[in-house]
């Protein structure tokens, strides 16, 4: 009875461990990750245990055609085919021969096995191997809008396994400057006004002649945000710097006791205070890149000036409305989102003002959920909301472009 028990303890321990080991079982498949069209290649498979006894192999994309083992050869068109130790004498790597089929995509090779352990335990496992078959599906082109700031346009794609080459074109035709990331980033010259338009490109396999794939992007531009940057006030007889939009065409109108350092007729100004306190309008017109006339007027001050305060039918009016507005995400970049509940109404429009006071944003829409704040720079904004009910709140809120 005691030597019964040992023995089964014992076949016990031994089942245990045996699994333990199936969990190790590892697959290899060896052979190329990319092929041609009707292009041949051989595939085989390795696990890294000695008692495997069954393999089979799954073609996705391509048939079989040939193998390394003993037996019938596979017939015309075959997809799967399994090798056991009672039909084939398995080599120590079975191996198959694939012929891919006519057209660009990807295929697959699947391998399942079967091993066991004294003719105790059996263990399936299985790994694939993607296969790319003349060049890879080329994926979408971004972005898909962009405002008209910029004195060049940048598209970006993913890198397209099996490219070689890959061509970009536009169809307002604007020059291609050059590309970067081997092909994968393009930068456009848009020497036209166009606001939208179409860009394309197009993956080349220089293995596989005539293998190719396209991906095109229908894109949007929208005029530049109205803005001047630059400080709210600087100290008396001091230098300051005010800086707007991509564009040309500048024409800067400055206070008359205010003197002009540098920068006439650019986007950017270098202007000198007076010696005395005081408070002045500066302007800018120009043509931004989309051929957009642009305009803008901000405050500056000589000498130390009280900071910005919302305008009185701006100044908070209910505290309920300030904690249920949720704005996201903190900080923010290229959109500011905002919600109410049901319970305050929803939003009709919403303005927004730099520190110093000047009004960069402005939105008026039903139900309105964002603004875009991708051209602005980084720092903090006052966010105005006002509710369809005609009651307003202010939340600050933090750029970082």
């Amino acid at each position: 009875m005691k030597n019964k028990f040992y023995f089964l303890l014992a076949l016990l321990l031994c089942c245990l461990a045996t699994q333990a080991r199936a969990d190790l079982v590892g697959i290899e498949i060896s052979g190329n990750s990319t092929g041609c069209p009707n292009e041949t290649g051989w595939y085989s498979a390795y696990t890294n245990i000695n008692t495997t006894w069954e393999y089979t192999f799954e073609v996705t994309g391509g048939t079989i055609i040939g193998h390394n083992q003993l037996g019938a050869k596979p017939a015309p068109g075959t997809t799967s085919i399994t090798f056991t130790d009672m039909e084939y004498f398995i080599h120590a790597y079975p191996a198959i021969e694939v012929k891919w089929n006519n057209g660009s995509g990807t295929g697959k090779i699947k391998v399942s096995t079967r091993s066991s352990w004294w003719g105790i335990w059996n263990s399936r496992n299985d790994a694939e191997k993607q296969v790319v078959i003349g060049t890879a599906q080329v994926g979408p082109i971004y972005p898909d809008y962009m405002d008209c700031s910029a004195g060049l346009v940048t598209f970006r794609i993913a890198s397209v396994q099996g490219a070689t080459r890959y061509d970009w074109s536009c169809s307002e035709g604007w020059p291609l400057t050059y590309l970067e990331a081997g092909g994968c980033v393009a930068r456009f010259v848009p020497n036209t006004n166009a606001t939208t338009g179409t860009v394309t490109v197009t993956a080349y396999n220089g293995n596989c002649p005539l293998t190719s794939t396209t991906s095109t992007v229908t894109f949007y531009r929208e005029p530049t945000i109205a803005q001047i940057a630059g400080p709210y006030a600087i100290p008396l007889n001091s230098v300051g710097a005010w800086e707007t939009g991509g564009g040309s065409n500048y024409n800067w109108t400055i206070p008359s006791d205010w003197q002009i350092v540098g920068g006439l007729g650019t986007n950017r100004i270098q202007l000198q205070a007076p010696s005395y306190t005081n408070s002045r309008l500066l302007s800018v017109s120009y043509i931004d890149a989309c051929g957009q006339p642009i305009s803008m007027t901000i405050t500056i001050n000589a000498g130390d000036q009280e900071p910005y305060r919302p305008a009185k039918e701006e100044e908070e009016t209910s505290s309920t409305l300030t904690q249920n507005l949720e704005v996201y995400p903190v900080p923010a970049t290229d959109v500011i989102n905002f919600s109410l509940p049901a319970s305050e109404g929803t939003v009709a429009s919403a303005k927004l003002y730099t520190m110093q006071g000047q009004l960069v944003v402005e939105y008026k829409k039903e139900s309105l959920t964002s603004i875009a704040t991708k051209n602005l720079p980084r720092g903090a904004y006052f966010l105005v909301v006002t509710n369809n009910k005609g009651t307003s709140t202010k939340k600050k809120v933090l750029l970082t472009n």
